[in-house]
């Protein structure tokens, strides 16, 4: 279209209309076209089963592991120092979560309907202790399958993104990396009021980064993380109480080089930090 000059007004206006379009960057784009899909996928999931917010509280043990190499590399010299240890402490943290997944049986309370339903579940999560304070978020996004009148399996789909703050390392300042992956979970009624539900799966870390101590950052490895959740899901009156035991792994692998603030350079290689967790969650299902 020749947008000049305009031989009405309605022409000038469609013009426009096409310059805006033909500027729309391809990451909003996609953006807007991946919320949208979740925005429809969830009012559909959460029109097949009755939706919870679930607010919560947990503690949890962690494992430390640190294992790096180091090395700095000037014009004039370079070296490598190799170090490792590890450790143990435990934390306490707060998470707000809201969706279907724990609805199990869709109508409330109704154990002779186990028909098939999408799913989603979006969570945020806090965890602080002596070493660092944890904050990530995660949805998920699958579709349930009814066994029989008291068993349900799930497939899911996982996205998110964690970020660390250390509060006593000596060399990072904190990390951060999006989160892709996938789980499956199983269903099992107990009693009319009673469920147990089992959840395993694994996430990898893509994009990751940690911020160093004497400035710039340094770039991580994918890896592939594993969790697993055992839950008991009350819901003998209008509220539901949900006693979860739980367990993760968070694994930041640095490789890549550090600029200093006084123009050195470092090169960091090799596993370097890796927490395994495991704790007990309550929640209450409104």
């Amino acid at each position: 279209m020749l947008c000049e000059p305009f031989s009405n007004h309605v022409q000038g206006w469609l013009c426009n209309l096409e310059k805006e379009i033909m500027t729309f960057s391809k990451g909003t784009l996609l953006t807007t076209m991946a919320t949208a899909a979740l925005g429809i996928y969830s009012s559909s999931a959460a029109a097949a089963g009755s939706s919870m917010l679930i607010v919560g509280g947990q503690l949890a043990h962690s494992h430390y592991s640190i294992h790096n190499s180091r090395g700095i590399e000037r014009p004039s010299y370079s070296y490598e120092n190799k170090s490792k240890g590890s450790g143990n402490v435990t934390g306490y943290g707060g998470f707000l979560e809201y969706g279907n997944k724990y609805q199990t049986w869709k109508g409330w309370l109704d154990i002779y309907n186990s028909s098939n339903m999408p799913i989603f579940d979006i969570k945020a999560n806090y965890q602080h202790d002596k070493n660092s304070n944890s904050t990530d978020g995660m949805a998920q996004l699958g579709y349930r399958f009814g066994i029989d009148q008291y068993t349900q399996f799930d497939l899911l789909l996982n996205g998110g993104y964690q970020y660390i703050n250390y509060d006593h390392s000596v060399w990072a300042r904190s990390a951060h990396a999006w989160k892709v992956g996938a789980g499956a979970g199983l269903n099992v009624m107990v009693d009319r009021y009673d469920v147990l539900r089992a959840e395993v799966g694994a996430n990898y870390s893509v994009n990751g980064k940690v911020k160093m101590h004497g400035g710039g950052d340094v770039d991580t490895d994918n890896k592939l993380d594993p969790y697993a959740e055992l839950s008991w899901i009350n819901q003998a009156t209008r509220f539901a109480y949900i006693t979860t035991l739980f367990y993760t792994r968070q694994t930041f692998d640095m490789d890549g080089r550090q600029t200093t603030s006084v123009g050195s350079t470092r090169r960091w290689r090799g596993e370097d930090t890796k927490r395994d967790m495991i704790g007990v969650r309550f929640g209450i299902g409104f």
